[in-house]
């Protein structure tokens, strides 16, 4: 889960075939959380100004699980 503080952001997610990627703008006071197992990604904007605040299950925090997609361009 992660919880938008100040600045803002794009975090993108992988839907279902039909929809493909996906784009969710946060500003600050929003909350998201991505399903486990669901490929994502977090992006600055121009301004490259977010401060967010993550909370984790697994208590080792954040875990890279790399995605191999070729048809993220």
């Amino acid at each position: 889960m992660r919880a938008i503080v100040g600045g803002h952001g794009t975090f993108v997610i992988k839907g279902t075939e039909e929809t493909g990627y996906f784009d969710i703008e946060l500003d600050p006071g929003e909350v998201i959380s991505v399903p486990e197992n669901t490929p994502h990604f977090f992006t600055l904007l121009d301004d490259r100004q977010v401060l967010a605040v993550r909370l984790f299950i697994n208590p080792a925090g954040w875990v890279a699980n790399p995605y191999d997609d070729p048809s993220f361009a």
